[in-house]
């Protein structure tokens, strides 16, 4: 029993996160301390995870790169590049840190629930992993931490571009009409279809396919991003600017 209890260590409050031994406590300590918390270290120098942000994010996207090339074996570069930039988007990252518990280890003055607060930590914990265990152990951990996320619903809510308009203008009690300016016949009996979105009687965008609903979805991401970069919170002022 002595003998037990002599090998025996209580796991630290890392080792539960990670799933393995860290060998520099330190570098953890950093990568949690936001920069709110204005900590130096013993030579007067910031001491904030900021740029173990930088390092954690190159490797994110790294992992990334081999996890859709394996994930999607017949896809062109393409695709896999796009599946690539929703897996490492700052609102994937914030999904995954949420369900590993990340925010029960931040240090900050500021709100644990702040916008990419999340996703900016969990990038700082992969560099710090990176620097105290190597590449190969923060692999490891990003792909077991990959399959915590739906990928296939976070690629069909990216895709759907008709439906999140409709249930933006629904929040903001606007109509939102999609009309079918023209169609044309190509050859070897394929139509092309032209269509465009207005959002409380203001044309917003417009969009052509091969289909009336790839149309319709061009139209729509024309639209949502043109609302996404006006500052003004009314839909319909934005709208009849």
């Amino acid at each position: 029993m002595r003998l037990l209890k002599l090998f025996w260590r209580k796991p630290t409050k890392y080792q539960q996160l990670l799933g393995f031994a860290e060998n520099d406590t330190s570098i953890y300590d950093r990568a949690f301390s936001h920069k709110s918390m204005q900590l130096k270290d013993d030579n007067g120098k910031k001491c904030n995870n900021e740029r173990l942000e930088f390092l954690g994010d190159a490797v994110i996207e790294t992992v990334a790169s081999e996890y859709v090339y394996q994930l999607y074996p017949n896809r062109n570069e393409g695709y896999l590049t796009q599946i690539r930039s929703i897996l490492v988007c700052r609102q994937t990252l914030n999904i995954i840190a949420d369900k590993i518990g990340l925010r029960d280890y931040i240090i900050s003055k500021e709100m644990v629930n702040s916008e990419n607060f999340l996703g900016n930590a969990f990038e700082a914990l992969i560099g710090a992993i990176y620097i105290d265990k190597g590449f190969e152990c923060a692999r490891v951990f990003l792909l077991r931490n990959f399959t915590v996320v739906k990928i296939g619903k976070l690629i069909k809510k990216q895709e759907n571009y008709k439906s999140e308009l409709l249930e933006y203008a629904q929040k903001k009690r606007v109509k939102v009409e999609f009309n079918l300016m023209d169609e044309i016949k190509l050859e070897n009996n394929v139509s092309q279809f032209n269509v465009n979105v207005a959002v409380d009687g203001t044309n917003m965008g417009q969009g052509i396919g091969k289909s009336k609903r790839a149309a319709e979805q061009a139209a729509a991401k024309m639209a949502l991003r043109s609302l996404r970069n006006n500052k003004t919170r009314n839909v319909t002022e934005v709208c009849r600017k």
